[in-house]
């Protein structure tokens, strides 16, 4: 439950009204992490403002779909906000690895493909050698200490 304050008691960014309470522009911003002018997009798309400047951010919240107790469906502005969140996340990591690849800093499939046919062909070397130097080594051996080995 929200006290309400001394008139002289609250700061200037908080406003009361009833049971509920409103914060100024700059406050709301703050609260939500974007800007100011974001603010007045949101207000142009039909978000609840008390008053010019006054913004309540209960009402905010479930306009936006972030609602504590609301389990249902989210709104349509706060799917378009994430798809737009989202878009704007793949498309930043898309402009990262594209400049990493303009830097050089990956190797090209072919590369990679010569390199790994270079690595098989060592091991299948290394094990083919193996049974020949393997053998010549157990044939020096005991029984028991072959069965060891």
């Amino acid at each position: 439950m929200i006290t309400k304050k001394a008139k002289s008691d609250a700061p200037s960014w908080i406003k009361f009204e009833g049971e509920s309470f409103c914060l100024n522009s700059e406050m709301t911003a703050k609260y939500f992490n974007v800007t100011p002018r974001t603010l007045i997009d949101w207000a142009k798309r039909g978000a609840p403002k008390e008053s010019r400047g006054w913004w309540n951010p209960q009402k905010l919240m479930e306009w936006l779909g972030k609602s504590a107790g609301d389990q249902e469906k989210p709104s349509d502005e706060a799917r378009k906000l994430k798809a737009d969140a989202d878009f704007r996340e793949r498309k930043a990591a898309k402009e990262e690895i594209y400049l990493s690849v303009l830097k050089g800093e990956f190797i090209s499939k072919e590369e990679m493909d010569r390199q790994w046919s270079v690595i098989g062909n060592q091991l299948k070397s290394n094990i083919l050698l193996w049974t020949k130097t393997m053998a010549p080594e157990l044939a020096h051996m005991d029984c028991d200490r072959w069965r060891k080995y």
